[in-house]
């Protein structure tokens, strides 16, 4: 069946530059990398190519991406030194040449439709500059139906929609996203970031967006990959790499308008990203203390309070409470 598939890819593809991009990052994938390409492989859709950028793989995940790009053109594989998922998708996106860009992670899968109706839905508002659907987790893929036809939804002011959680959910997470390329063409993954890049991406392109576009159906299949970067045991490098990300959110919320209440969640928003990651998974994972890392924490929060980047009063009372508490305990020189 996927030598038919792969048959009937090669005959209709389009000479010369595809109408969708795909980007992969690839970094130690090699149990879900076919399930992945095969997912593209089978859609409905098949004027795309599949950008998919090996981050320094060890574990062979490099053999199967020559494999597939050997069997299809449409398959381009670029090799770098490992840099991380932002480094390895702005790779990306400098080899983008679709009217259109999609992310999917090399450890998820997308339904056969998931193309055809992304691009449907664009092509239906052109005043919209994203098109975004449901997901589900891989155990849950029953619930990714494929029916001949979905009726699509434009809804103005995305980032707001975002920020203000709006039903329906746009997250700020990459997967099952899909853009207009002209729309992102300046925007690029935050370097340096190993976590939450994704957030500061969508963010930055939410920004410049008059409108999205809604598809009401679970078409990305996300997988929790224990090995990914986010499952991984809390350590210091994430909890600066987390902070970073906390400070460029705060940096992007001074410099982008929004409506009162918007400006008023994202404050929200940041000061809980940063009360989360600051305290609460510093005393899970130093619950005795012992490696000192909340009192050093402690004093690089205050200083990012001074500075009117983390803002206490957009904290839930009992968390001001606590914070006050840490400082009057850790502060006292």
């Amino acid at each position: 069946m996927k030598e038919e598939i792969r048959s009937f890819s090669q005959k209709f593809f389009r000479q010369g530059m595809p109408e969708i991009s795909v980007i992969i990052p690839v970094y130690n994938t090699k149990r879900w990398l076919s399930a992945c390409l095969d997912s593209l492989l089978a859609q409905t859709f098949q004027d795309w190519e599949a950008i998919c950028v090996d981050d320094g793989s060890t574990d062979g995940s490099a053999e199967i991406l020559a494999k597939y790009a050997g069997e299809d053109e449409r398959i381009r594989v670029f090799q770098q030194e490992n840099g991380g998922p932002a480094s390895a998708r702005n790779h990306g996106m400098r080899e983008v040449r679709g009217e259109y860009v999609a992310f999917v992670d090399a450890d998820d899968e997308v339904a056969p439709r998931y193309l055809e109706f992304m691009i449907r839905g664009l092509k239906q508002y052109p005043q919209a500059g994203l098109a975004w659907c449901e997901w589900c987790r891989g155990q849950e893929r029953r619930k990714m139906v494929c029916p001949d036809s979905v009726s699509a939804v434009c809804y103005p002011r995305p980032l707001e929609h975002c920020v203000l959680h709006r039903k329906p959910r746009l997250q700020a997470m990459i997967g099952g996203r899909f853009f207009r390329t002209s729309a992102v063409l300046d925007v690029r993954f935050p370097d340096g970031i190993d976590y939450a890049e994704d957030i500061l991406f969508t963010y930055y392109a939410l920004s410049a967006m008059e409108a999205g576009v809604h598809i009401p159906l679970p078409l990305y299949v996300y997988r929790k990959n224990e090995s990914s970067l986010s499952q991984r045991p809390f350590t210091i490098h994430r909890l600066d790499h987390e902070l970073a990300c906390c400070v460029q959110m705060a940096v992007f919320s001074q410099k982008h308008s929004l409506s009162s209440r918007a400006q008023k969640k994202l404050k929200q928003t940041i000061a809980l990203r940063f009360f989360r990651f600051i305290v609460k998974h510093i005393r899970e994972s130093d619950s005795d203390g012992s490696k000192g890392w909340l009192a050093s924490y402690i004093h690089k929060l205050h200083e990012l309070e001074l500075q009117q980047i983390f803002v206490p009063a957009a904290l839930p009372l009992r968390y001001r409470f606590f914070y006050w508490a840490c400082k009057k305990r850790f502060l006292h020189d």
